[in-house]
């Protein structure tokens, strides 16, 4: 599974300390690049970055969802269980409230507000949203 935060503008020094100390008190560590957790179960990596704009996926764009040219991108790749999945959906929300960005799952194309519900891609975001992802655990007691 991989998931994105992203921002149409460049996170602060501060935000960017926000986010390091939310994954270390989600304990995360640090290994060179990117944050691994180190709970048991979870096989999640996140890696900050800050200059996604000089990657070709998000300048020649194969999503429709994505409105914008991302500033600044926290990838999430979750490897295997199911537990390390939802955990990645539950990280994805937090972190986009921290750095007020959008969520993205390359998967099945799907945009996500920082609250987990889906934008509307041609009148079939709620549908497309229910296909192959947990958000909708997450936000349907809501």
């Amino acid at each position: 599974m991989h998931l994105s935060v992203v921002t149409p503008r460049k996170i602060s020094p501060d935000v960017h300390a926000d986010i390091r100390d939310y994954l270390i008190q989600q304990q995360f560590r640090k290994d060179g690049d990117c944050f691994v957790s180190t709970r048991e179960g979870h096989c999640l990596e996140i890696t900050i970055d800050m200059e996604p704009e000089n990657d070709l996926c998000w300048t020649y764009p194969t999503s429709e969802v994505i409105w914008f040219i991302p500033m600044t991108e926290i990838i999430i790749e979750s490897k295997g269980t199911a537990a390390s999945h939802m955990a990645g959906y539950d990280i994805a929300l937090h972190l986009a409230g921290i750095a007020q960005g959008i969520i993205y799952d390359h998967l099945v194309d799907v945009a996500y507000n920082r609250e987990g519900k889906p934008f509307e891609r041609y009148g079939l975001g709620e549908n497309l949203a229910q296909y192959g992802t947990g958000m909708n655990r997450l936000t349907e007691d809501e």
